[in-house]
This record gives C-alpha cells, sequence and structure tokens, in this order.
C-alpha cells in the first residue's frame, strides 16, 4: 500500500486543483494531466481523509470532477473493476471506523451517479452509431456509381443497389457470392487483380474495366481501397464502378476525328482567339512546309499576306460568333502563295473556345475557273478571241464612237481539209490562218473566230488604208505558209467606220457582204488552185507520174470514142483519168509506197481512198460528176470489188473503163515492187480476168483497140493528151 499512498499523496494537489477549476468554471490547466487510475486513487484517498469534503452535499460536486474526467472510460467492465479495487481499499482503511463507513456510502453513491452518467452516455454513443450507420448505408445505396464489399477471399460482403443492377441481380442475391464470378473482367486472376495489389500495399487501385451488363459491353473506372485492422492486415476491399460507357463513345469520337482529321485531304488548323495555332494536320503540315514544332510556334497571321491583320481579325471575330467561310490567300514556308477557301467555327478544344478552321487549297479551281473565263471569251482551238468578245467590242465601238476598220474573213477549203485528210488536218488549217491573221494585226486588235471558218477583225482607230495593208500582209503570208497538204487561203472584206456617228453594225454588214462577193469570185479559181495543189501534192508522195496520168487519159479517151460514148463522158473520163486517185492524198506514205505485200490492217487503210476521193470531189462543183466514178473505181465484175461491192453493170460504165485502163498501165510499168509486164502479158492478163474483174465486153474493146493502132502509139510514147 506504500507506493499506492505515494501515488495518491503525488497527485493530491493535482486533484484539488482541478477540483476548484471544475467547481469555478474555469478551463482546464496546462498542468500535465494524470492517468485515470491516478485521479482515481487520489480521489478516494481525499474522500477518505475528509481533507477537503466536510458536508455530505459536496458529493455532487465531486460526482462532477469524476464524471468529466472519467467520461473516456466507456467500458462497464473496467469500471466494475475500478469499483471493486476501491471497495478494498476503503475497507482495509476503515478498520471499522463508523465515519469512514459513511464515506464508504457516498463513494458508492458517486460511483452509482458516475456508472449511470456512463451509462447514459454509453446509450448515447450506441444511438449515435446506429444513426451514423444508417444514413452511411442511406448513403451507400443511393450512390449513383456501383459500390461493393469484398472480403479478402473474393467473397462479397455488401452491394448496393447500383451494383447490383450492374450484374442483374437483386442486392441479397450478390452477397455471398465471388467477385470474380459476378462481374468478371480481364483483371481478374492476374497480377492486376486490385485484392491482389491491395495486398502488395497500394492505397488505391483506379483501373479501367469493360464488363457484360444487361447483355451489353459497357466501361467503368474501378476504384479499390483497402480495409485493413488495427495492425495493417487486409480484411477486404470496398470497390466503387463508375460508368464511363459515354465518355469512351466521346473518346472514340474523338480518336476517330483525331484519325480523320490526321487523314483529310483538307488542311485543318485549331487555332485560339488570340490567333495561335493550337493543333494541325498532317495535310497542313505538307501545304505549308513546316514541321509540326514549327508549325505550333506560329499565329494564324504568319499563314497570310503582310498587312492583312485588318482583315483577318474581323474575320476571326466573325468566325467565333457565327461561323464564315471565304477566300484569302496563304504564304507557305518558302514564302510561296496559294489560294485558299477557309470554313472557320467556334469550337470547345479541352474546356476552352477556339476555332476550328478547314482550309482547302482552291489553286486547281481557280485555274479551272481562269480557264473558264479565258473560254468565255477565246476560241479553244485557235486561242482567238470568240464571237461573244467581238460582239462586246463592237458595242463598246459603238458606245464610245470609236473609229475603227473592220475585216472578215472566210477560209476556203476547210471541207475539203477534213474530208480529204481528217479533222485533224482541218484544225491544223485553222490554227495556221488564226496565227497569220494574229501576227498581221497589231497587239491591241481584236482578232477573232466567229464561226466554223469565219474571222473577224476590228482595227482599232485604223482607216480603210490601214486595213488594206493588213489585207495585203494576211495574203502575203498565206501564200508563203509551208502548212501541207493544203495552204490558207482566205476570202476577206473591208469596211471602215471613218466617223463616230457611224453605225458599227452597218461597217460590219458592208465588211461581211464584201467578203461573200470576194469569195463568190475567187470561188473556181481558188477550187482549181486546190485540185491542182492536191494533185501534184499526191504526185510528190507517190509514185504515179504526170506521164502516167497522161497515158491514162489517152487510153480512156480513145476507149470511149471506140464505144461511141457522149461528149459529156469522153469529158469526165479525161478529169477521171487525173483525179481518180486523189484520195490517196490522205494515205500515209510508209503504206502508199511499201515495196512488200501490206498488212491486213494496211490493206484495210489502203482502200479508204476512193470514199476519201469521193469527199473530195463532192467539195467542189467541177468535180461533182466524176464523184460516184472515183468511188467507184476498184469495184470488180463480179462484186468482189470495194468499197461498196457493186456488181456487173451496177458499176458506172466510166468507172469499169477506167479499170480496164489503169490495170494495163499499171501491169506495164515500172513499180517499186515488181518490174514491168509486156503489153502482149498484159493483155492476156485482162482476158483473163475478163468477167472476174472486169467488165468482158470493156476488156474485149480494149484489146481490139490495142491492135488497132494504140499499141504504136504507146511505143512512140505518142500519148495524144487530148481527144
Amino acid at each position: 500500500m506504500t507506493g499506492l499512498h505515494q501515488l495518491i499523496c503525488n497527485h493530491q494537489e493535482w486533484l484539488m486543483t482541478r477540483l476548484a477549476q471544475v467547481l469555478e468554471g474555469q478551463p482546464q490547466s496546462a498542468q500535465p494531466r494524470p492517468s485515470a487510475s491516478e485521479v482515481l486513487a487520489a480521489l478516494s484517498v481525499t474522500l477518505l481523509s475528509g481533507t477537503c469534503v466536510s458536508q455530505e452535499d459536496r458529493v455532487h460536486d465531486y460526482a462532477r470532477v469524476l464524471e468529466s474526467e472519467l467520461a473516456f472510460l466507456g467500458d462497464a467492465d473496467v469500471m466494475k473493476q475500478v469499483r471493486q479495487c476501491f471497495r478494498q481499499l476503503v475497507h482495509t482503511r476503515a478498520d471499522g471506523d463508523p465515519r469512514q463507513l459513511d464515506y464508504l456510502v457516498m463513494l458508492e453513491t458517486l460511483f452509482d451517479r458516475v456508472e449511470l452518467a456512463l451509462a447514459e452516455r454509453q446509450e448515447q454513443r450506441v444511438r449515435s452509431l446506429q444513426q451514423s450507420y444508417v444514413e452511411l448505408e442511406q448513403v451507400f445505396q443511393a450512390a449513383g456509381d456501383g459500390l461493393v464489399g469484398v472480403a479478402a477471399d473474393f467473397t462479397i460482403t455488401r452491394a448496393n443497389v447500383v451494383m447490383a443492377g450492374l450484374i442483374g441481380l437483386e442486392p441479397d442475391q450478390v452477397i455471398g457470392g465471388k467477385c470474380y464470378e459476378l462481374y468478371p473482367n480481364n483483371d481478374c486472376d492476374t497480377p492486376r487483380c486490385p485484392m491482389v495489389r491491395l495486398a502488395e500495399g497500394a492505397d488505391v487501385v483506379e483501373r479501367e474495366i469493360r464488363l457484360k451488363c444487361n447483355g451489353s459491353s459497357r466501361w467503368f473506372i474501378a476504384t479499390a481501397a483497402p480495409v485493413r485492422d488495427e495492425s495493417g492486415n487486409l480484411l477486404g476491399m470496398v470497390e466503387s464502378l463508375k460508368d464511363i460507357t459515354d465518355r469512351k463513345k466521346v473518346e472514340e469520337e474523338l480518336r476517330n476525328y483525331r484519325v480523320l482529321m490526321q487523314k483529310a485531304h483538307d488542311i485543318m488548323l485549331y487555332v485560339d482567339m488570340d490567333g495561335r495555332i493550337l493543333d494541325a494536320n498532317e495535310a497542313a503540315l505538307k501545304a505549308y512546309g513546316y514541321t509540326r514544332k514549327e508549325f505550333l510556334k506560329l499565329t494564324i497571321g504568319d499563314l497570310r499576306l503582310a498587312d492583312t491583320e485588318d482583315v483577318y481579325l474581323p474575320q476571326m471575330r466573325q468566325a467565333y460568333e457565327r461561323g464564315i467561310v471565304f477566300e484569302t490567300v496563304h504564304r507557305r514556308k518558302d514564302g510561296s502563295t496559294f489560294p485558299v477557301e477557309v470554313s472557320s467555327r467556334r469550337v470547345t478544344l479541352e474546356g476552352a473556345d477556339a476555332l476550328l478552321s478547314i482550309v482547302r487549297d482552291v489553286t486547281t479551281r481557280k485555274l479551272a475557273e481562269q480557264e473558264i473565263r479565258y473560254l468565255s471569251f477565246h476560241d479553244r482551238l485557235t486561242t482567238l478571241y470568240n464571237r461573244t468578245y467581238f460582239e462586246d467590242q463592237l458595242h463598246r465601238a459603238q458606245d464610245e464612237g470609236t473609229v475603227c476598220s473592220i475585216v472578215m474573213g472566210d477560209l476556203n477549203g476547210l471541207k475539203l481539209a477534213n474530208d480529204a485528210f481528217g479533222h485533224a488536218a482541218g484544225d491544223a488549217l485553222l490554227v495556221e490562218t488564226a496565227q497569220i491573221l494574229k501576227s498581221s494585226c497589231r497587239s491591241d486588235d481584236v482578232v477573232a473566230r466567229i464561226g466554223g471558218d469565219e474571222f473577224g477583225l476590228i482595227l482599232f482607230g485604223a482607216d480603210e488604208a490601214t486595213a488594206l495593208s493588213v489585207v495585203r500582209r494576211i495574203r502575203n503570208r498565206c501564200a508563203k505558209s509551208k502548212l501541207q497538204p493544203l495552204k490558207p487561203s482566205i476570202a476577206l472584206g473591208v469596211a471602215t467606220k471613218s466617223s463616230p456617228e457611224e453605225n458599227i453594225f452597218e461597217v460590219f454588214q458592208k465588211a461581211e457582204s464584201r467578203m461573200y462577193r470576194r469569195k463568190l469570185l475567187e470561188g473556181s479559181s481558188i477550187r482549181s488552185h486546190f485540185m491542182h495543189s492536191l494533185q501534184q501534192s499526191l504526185q510528190e508522195k507517190s509514185w504515179e507520174t504526170e506521164k502516167h496520168t497522161m497515158r491514162l487519159r489517152a487510153i480512156v479517151t480513145r476507149l470511149a470514142k471506140a464505144l461511141d460514148l457522149s461528149r459529156a463522158v469522153i469529158d469526165d473520163l479525161a478529169l477521171l483519168a487525173a483525179l481518180h486517185d486523189i484520195g490517196k492524198i490522205a494515205i500515209p506514205d510508209d503504206i502508199l509506197n511499201k515495196p512488200g505485200p501490206l498488212t491486213e490492217e494496211e490493206w484495210t487503210i489502203m482502200k479508204r481512198h476512193p470514199e476519201i476521193g469521193y469527199r473530195i470531189a463532192r467539195t467542189s462543183p467541177e468535180l461533182v460528176s466524176i464523184a460516184e466514178y472515183i468511188l467507184s473505181h476498184h469495184e470488180r465484175w463480179d462484186g468482189k470489188g470495194y468499197p461498196r461491192g457493186l456488181v456487173g453493170e451496177n458499176i458506172p460504165l466510166p468507172a469499169r473503163l477506167l479499170s480496164v485502163a489503169d490495170a494495163f498501165d499499171a501491169m506495164t510499168s515500172d513499180r517499186p515492187y515488181r518490174k514491168a509486164m509486156s503489153a502482149q502479158q498484159a493483155l492476156a492478163e485482162l482476158e483473163r480476168n475478163a468477167g472476174t474483174q472486169f467488165d468482158p465486153d470493156v476488156v474485149a474493146a480494149f484489146v481490139e483497140m490495142f491492135h488497132s493502132g494504140l499499141e504504136q502509139e504507146l511505143k512512140g510514147d505518142a500519148i495524144a493528151a487530148s481527144p
């Protein structure tokens, strides 16, 4: 008891001081506080010794002190042990003293009151805990995310309604099941399992998982926190599942958008409201020539032309307010520029406002527009101005009262060129003529193609003498042209507007009328010139000579007389002898003069020359009468000829006569691929093919004529050119 007595004595002063503070309502002093057992011991000794207790009513005050100092002793068993200890202490010290027994009664009363107070406090604490549990349970069940408690053996101990709904069960059906069975995911039974990671010491485990929920796949953020005992041993975990499916969809859309943005052919730029470039796709880097690092240091002003800030800043404001589409010019890293179309509007980028600008390089479109504008006033083939521009300039000259001269021209031989040599030759003739017209005029004169083969010139400020000098230059240059097979030839008419008051359209009509009159006057000589040029070109490109033509004409005219044909037929035969092969002018030289046999394809081309000759003859009034004969001069009596396969007398007689005469002269003349036959051999060949290739009556007449004097004429080269 000595030790206990000493303990009591040591803390008696503290007890008295604290008692006075409590009774006077003062706060606790900063003096070190003794333990509960020390306080109880000191109080009991004080009561027993009567040091500060003289009246029984002070029991209430001591109870307040004891209750205040020992309120933390909520354990009833501890309180019972302390009470029993004090009973033994009092009985030991009382020694049967009635006064001490009174104090024992007071002490019992004191402990009764303290125990009652502590019991009430404990009951209040239990009620508070129960209320907290109810509130926590309500929070647990009302949480918008799935919540689940899992023991260390993976058994589910608690689950809220949301979690149960995700699994597709009722909450009471979830409890007791294994987490890896009720909501399996890819982390189960792997080192990534949250229970495994928490057991290894992790404070919190957060991950994204994908679960099958009511038949559909959904994404969640799963956050697991540990439940440990006082020693730190893992008892289990509480895991929350937050549905992020919508967010994942948005992220996927953003990723897809990012891929589309990077793969897009158009330039895509994100720009903040200060004009700084925030992001750009690969098309932008390629178009402007920057690296990504360089590009993201630029502003939109760096892409625009200098001194355009007063333009693009208002455009940015409009794009922010309601969107905008406009055209401008952008600048590359190397300083070169290109036209663009910009579509810009406000978007949200990482929570902040920005402008998304889709920039399209419109160089190709601009070039096309330029070409369209060009073609709207120009002829595509010749590059001269077209009729629309020509008429606009006439109106301008009329409105301004401009003095000028008008020259109208009509190209000769275009149809002949197209029919004989194809449209490529006709186009070449038009282009050559256009170049001659343009080179003969001044740079500010209007030179236009106003129709298929018609041209118009407006010579501003030119009087009639000046206009006539232009006409002479045009004719001289046409004559000097090297174009083959037909040189340009154009009929020209001139009229002058010599005063502002004159009507330009009357001047135009006058020039056009004079052109047509000139064409009519020159028509015959022009056609003769063309025919002569074609015939000369044919002789230059083939083995046929002028002597062949003269011999052939002599033979057919003698034969026609022998058959007593009319003078008109004899004249046609003379012309036919000269021009029957005119269609060969359009046959390529390598086929026409090939020394060996022709291939099937080459022969097909060669057989086109009667049709070409027919079309050429149809273009000239002087040759229309022999056009049908030209077309038929390779037909055979048996119908195996070309191009139409005519039989017998369906073949025009002049064509049958020419066929015999041409065959005889061909057989008796040297060719690049063979030597000439004798006249007798040729006659025998004609007689052998009479009735198949040749008209038998014509062959018979020819053989008879040959023996009656033609042979001597041919031997002496006495070729009578005229009948």
